[in-house]
């Protein structure tokens, strides 16, 4: 079935659609801030949201910031809620660890897509629909949910990329991009001063205040 260290396993064909629009209101209303993702797991949406801003002109200008503690699921004790931690304990699939990706595998990914993406810029418009539908395939997001898998590609080649952060990037993104690694109680609101989109992917009702409501009481936000 693919992939499994795609940075999309699964739907995000739909998440994406929903995503760009948001972003274009963003750009169209001149709405000032950096974009977040927090809970990032294999980087799929994270990559799409740099992305979209790589095209239009905005890496580097507004950054993307990735939240994750790269470790996956924190212990039971972090939820506050006991109702929570009971129905945590009772799915292995929420269990301390589980659902975690290496940062260096998003990593690895992002610069593989921006890269492209730099190489096509000359070619086309930055406007034009025959880039922004290039983008999509990039992204591995154009087509049906599933269609469109990334691999990790040459082994070699990853492991000299990951020797130090997103050195892969040519300068101008890897000044745009930036990890977070840690739980959102460690890292979070951290040194980001304003966004313009939020988007968190968590699965404890703990980790979604963590993430939200530090941002919504200081900033307002658009996710």
């Amino acid at each position: 079935m693919g992939d499994d260290e795609a940075p999309c396993t699964w739907d995000c064909f739909r998440r994406a659609s929903m995503l760009e629009p948001l972003a274009q209101q963003v750009f169209a209303q001149g709405v000032a801030g950096d974009f977040v993702e927090a809970g990032v797991y294999q980087g799929g949406l994270s990559i799409f949201m740099a992305a979209l801003l790589h095209v239009n002109g905005q890496l580097g200008p507004r950054r993307m910031w990735l939240a994750d503690s790269f470790r996956g699921m924190p212990p039971l004790d972090y939820s506050k809620d006991a109702s929570e931690r009971a129905r945590l304990a009772a799915d292995d699939t929420f269990a301390e660890g589980s659902l975690s990706a290496s940062q260096t595998l998003v990593e690895w990914h992002l610069s593989r897509v921006l890269g492209d993406l730099d190489r096509e810029a000359s070619s086309l418009g930055a406007a034009s629909v025959g880039r922004r539908e290039r983008l999509r395939a990039r992204a591995g997001l154009s087509g049906p949910p599933r269609a469109h898998r990334f691999s990790w590609g040459d082994g070699v080649a990853r492991q000299r990329c990951s020797r130090g952060r997103f050195a892969c990037l040519n300068r101008h993104d890897s000044d745009g991009v930036r990890m977070l690694p840690g739980f959102f109680n460690e890292t979070l609101p951290g040194p980001i001063e304003r966004i313009a989109m939020l988007r968190v992917d968590a699965d404890t009702f703990t980790s979604i205040d963590e993430a939200a409501i530090p941002y919504h009481r200081s900033y307002g936000f658009l996710a």
